[in-house]
This record gives structure tokens, C-alpha cells and sequence, in this order.
């Protein structure tokens, strides 16, 4: 790197979520730093439109797909390209950032990095899970793996905790928020929440409260157990619905679920949603609930917060560890107990001044959790990465 250019940081990943792009665009906005995205293609909707929003240099590579199944049964993807990999021996970058340590393309680029001496960031959002026998068997190499990172980005403040278990040193780990463009689902809400009424026809909702679930519709997400708990809310409330939204495995199941259910004329399972269209649910809606029997954050509790609601989620939903406070904005419950779901969710609609204090304390709360932290915490670990050894360490900065 030549005194006055800007750092030339590459940032390897599939194909981003539409929720990252915002994100990714400050990062290149920061001073001194320039960022290239390095993606795969594989299996993404919209990826014209998205690409329209980059405001990044970007290179796209074809991906092949490895198919197998979770310890939930769903099916799950490890990607690999190649490409990525001749690309990044061939050119010259100053720092990489790589996202997921289980994907392929992150150990090559790990590889590569130590060959070209180039410094490399571990980008994750994994949190505390008893690991399988294969993992255990496999713990030794792995945390060598994990350690041979120069500097890492944890999505949370769990996800911290388990890089440090997985080998991580700890004072190379910055808390990097997992967000979302708060402002424009607070701002969506409050216009499109004077339209509930309409909203709700034209959806068919006849019920005065709604509950809603955003996600794909497969076991990990634990949408069998939120069907469960709302036939129990059901029974014992008259007024109130449930929309979940979403695709997946599950779906012809679910339908087949509702089909038969006594309640079926209040249960609605609409399709995958887009950035643009979600608001309109979260605007219709009393209370949102993410049953997960796992998952790595949870970036809809982000939309959910910024949307005013409350929010209901498992112990195993990473987002609970810094974002949804116990009996405050929301409610923390196991996964996979109906019962306790189904109490939750009428605790919640049993008040409505109660709930709508917590959704107020929602919206404060995801206001400490926004793009900016994340910008100025990828810059803080940038520093930390390319400090040489004669240099003090940077104190890592962690958000709460």
C-alpha cells in the first residue's frame, strides 16, 4: 500500500442479502478505506436490483453448490468458486475480510492471505452450540484454524463467546453489529401503519390484533412449534391472527396444517417477501415472534424492533443477547415449547397500552444497534488487523 491511497479491502461472500448492501456501501464510505465486494451468485433473488443499490466496486464469480442437510433435516448449501480463489492469488489487496469459517471459500481465503502475507478477517455470526461428535473429534484443527485469523468481526456479543471457544484470541475480536437500515423500516412503518385498515383487507384479515412471523418456513426455524402455540392463543382468544411469511420446506405441510385447522379462516402463509414489500407486514402487525430452535442472529428482530414491535424469540436466536430484553421490549422463551410460546404471545396481547410501551422501548433499543456502530467498528478492527508489532494494541471496542 503507497502512502495516501486508501486501504484496498476485499470482502468475500455470497451474493449479499439485501439487508448488507446498506452496510457494505458505509463501510466504502469510510475515510481511507476502499471496498471491493467479492461475491458468489448462487441462488439469489433480485440480484439485478440489488446490484443497482451498490455503491462499491464489485466482481461477481460463477459458484458450485454442495447440498446436505443440518442437524434439523433442512437443507443447507456450502458454496465453493474457484474463481474466487484464482482471483484473489492474482491481485493485490491490502486487507480481506471473509464472512462464514465453515464456508470453503473463507479457508482458501485464509490460505491465501498467509501465503501473500495479507492480512485476513474473520467475519462471523455463529453462536454457542454443543458441538456434533464429528466437530469434537475435529476440535483440535479446527481451533488452529480458527486462531490462525489475524483480527475478527462478531456479528454479537454471543458471537464473541464463541470465537473465543473455537480459538479466537480475544484481543483481536470486534463486536461488528448485525443490522439493518433502522431508519428506513421505522420511517415505512409509521406511513404505511396509517393504512392498517386497508392493509389488512386486502389481506383478508378480520381480527382486530395480528401476530407475525417473517422467515423461511423450515424445522430449524420452528414454525411447527409456532403453529402449535397459536392454536392454543386461538382457542382462547377470538380476536386475533396470525400471518407468517415466508418459503421453504415446510410450506406444503404448513398449508396442509392450516387446511385443516379450526382456526383456519385467522392463520394466512404468504409468500417470500422483498425488502420493499416487508414493511407492509410489519405495519399490519401487534407482536412479532421468531420461534428459532437455533439461529445465528436474526436480522428480522432488527426489522421487527424498527418497525415499533415487540418481539418474542427463543434463547437460541442470537439477536436475543444484545437486542430483546425479558419482559421490556419482549419476551425471551426455550425453543421448542409450545406452551410457554403460546403464553407469551397472550401476555403480550392480553395489555395493549403494556404492548405498545414495549414496542416504544423496542425502537429505542434498535437505535443503539445501527449501521454508524457497525462502520466505526469494522474501522477499529481494520486498525487492529494492520498494526504492526511494535505498535500498541488498539483496545477492541465492544457495543452493548
Amino acid at each position: 500500500m503507497k502512502a495516501n491511497e486508501p486501504l484496498n479491502v476485499a470482502v468475500c461472500m455470497t451474493f449479499p442479502a439485501p439487508y448488507r448492501i446498506p452496510l457494505l456501501n458505509r463501510m466504502n464510505k469510510l475515510p481511507g478505506i476502499r471496498v471491493t465486494g467479492l461475491f458468489s451468485t448462487t441462488h439469489f433473488r433480485g440480484r439485478n436490483e440489488a446490484i443497482a443499490k451498490f455503491e462499491f466496486s464489485y466482481k461477481l464469480f460463477n459458484t458450485n453448490l454442495l447440498l446436505t442437510r443440518n442437524r434439523y433435516g433442512d437443507p443447507v448449501g456450502f458454496v465453493f468458486s474457484p474463481g474466487l480463489w484464482w482471483h484473489l492469488a492474482r491481485s493485490r489487496y491490502d486487507v480481506l475480510v471473509t464472512l462464514g469459517w465453515t464456508i470453503p471459500d473463507t479457508f482458501m481465503a485464509r490460505a491465501i492471505g498467509k501465503l501473500k502475507r495479507t492480512p485476513t478477517i474473520l467475519w462471523d455470526e455463529s453462536i454457542p452450540h454443543a458441538p456434533g461428535a464429528f466437530k469434537q473429534c475435529l476440535q483440535p484443527l479446527l481451533s488452529r484454524y480458527f486462531g490462525s485469523f489475524d483480527a475478527y468481526l462478531a456479528a454479537s456479543d454471543w458471537c464473541r463467546e464463541y470465537m473465543l471457544s473455537m480459538g479466537a484470541r480475544a484481543d483481536r475480536v470486534t463486536v461488528f453489529p448485525q443490522v439493518v437500515d433502522n431508519q428506513f423500516f421505522h420511517q415505512e412503518a409509521l406511513r404505511l401503519r396509517a393504512q392498517r385498515e386497508t392493509l389488512k383487507r386486502t389481506f383478508g384479515i378480520a381480527t382486530t390484533r395480528t401476530i407475525l412471523y417473517v422467515g423461511q418456513l423450515i424445522s430449524r426455524k420452528g414454525v411447527d412449534t409456532l403453529l402449535d402455540a397459536f392454536e392454543l392463543v386461538a382457542a382462547r382468544d377470538a380476536d386475533v391472527s396470525l400471518v407468517m411469511v415466508g418459503d421453504g420446506v415446510l410450506r406444503a405441510a404448513l398449508q396442509a396444517r392450516r387446511a385443516a385447522s379450526a382456526f383456519r379462516e385467522r392463520i394466512f402463509i404468504q409468500s417470500f417477501a422483498s425488502q420493499a414489500e416487508l414493511p407492509a407486514y410489519y405495519a399490519l402487525a401487534d407482536l412479532f415472534v421468531l420461534p428459532s430452535q437455533y439461529d445465528t442472529f436474526g436480522v428480522v428482530v432488527n426489522e421487527a424492533m424498527a418497525s415499533g414491535l415487540p418481539v418474542i424469540a427463543t434463547s437460541r436466536v442470537g439477536a436475543t443477547g444484545n437486542l430483546v430484553q425479558d419482559y421490556i421490549n419482549g419476551r425471551v422463551i426455550p425453543p421448542g415449547d409450545a406452551v410457554q410460546l403460546a403464553e407469551a404471545m397472550l401476555f403480550m396481547l392480553a395489555d395493549d397500552a403494556r404492548r405498545s410501551e414495549m414496542g416504544e422501548l423496542a425502537w429505542a433499543r434498535i437505535q443503539q444497534w445501527t449501521i454508524e456502530d457497525a462502520a466505526q467498528a469494522f474501522q477499529k478492527c481494520l486498525a487492529l488487523c494492520i498494526a504492526s508489532d511494535k505498535q500498541s494494541t488498539p483496545q477492541v471496542m465492544e457495543l452493548r
